[in-house]
C-alpha cells in the first residue's frame, strides 16, 4: 500500500510520530489501509527487487488506485510548506548517513526562508524541532 501525502503536518508525523497517524480501510479484494488525510493511494504488488550498494528499485504492478475527493480542488500555493517538505525530505537523507552536513546546512538555510515568509507557522515550528533533533 503507496499513500501520498501533501499535508507537511502528516508527513513529519509518519517520520516522527507514528503511533498519532490514523487509517481508513478500503477494500479491493481485501481490506487495505489508507491513511487519513492522505492525497491519493495506490495498493501496489511488489514484481521485483534490484539492489546495489546505494539503493533499491522496487517494481510493483498497481492494483488499484483512488483520489481522495478532498483533494480534487486546486491548493493554495505557500512557500513555506515546500521548504518545509524538503526539510524533512532531507533529514530522512541525513539519517540514511547521506551527506549529513549538506542536509544540515539545506535544513537551516530553509528554516531561515521559512521564518521570513510564514513566521510563527506551524511550517516554522515543525522544522525547529527537526534542526533540534540534529
Amino acid at each position: 500500500m503507496v499513500n501520498f501525502v501533501d499535508d507537511v503536518e502528516l508527513f513529519y508525523k509518519a517520520i516522527f510520530e507514528k503511533e498519532k497517524l490514523s487509517y481508513r480501510k478500503v477494500t479491493h479484494g481485501g481490506d487495505y489501509p489508507v491513511l487519513e488525510g492522505a492525497a491519493a493511494y495506490m495498493g501496489a504488488e511488489v514484481s521485483g527487487i534490484r539492489e546495489d550498494e546505494d539503493a533499491a528499485l522496487i517494481s510493483s504492478d498497481v492494483i488499484f488506485s483512488g483520489i481522495n475527493k478532498e483533494f480534487n480542488e486546486s491548493f493554495l500555493f505557500n512557500r513555506a510548506k515546500s521548504l518545509a517538505l524538503e526539510c524533512i525530505t532531507a533529514y530522512t537523507k541525513m539519517d540514511a548517513g547521506v551527506e549529513g552536513e549538506f542536509f544540515r546546512k539545506e535544513i537551516l538555510n530553509n528554516y531561515g526562508i521559512i521564518k521570513k515568509v510564514a513566521p510563527g507557522s506551524n511550517y516554522e515550528r515543525l522544522v525547529k524541532e527537526i534542526l533540534n533533533k540534529i
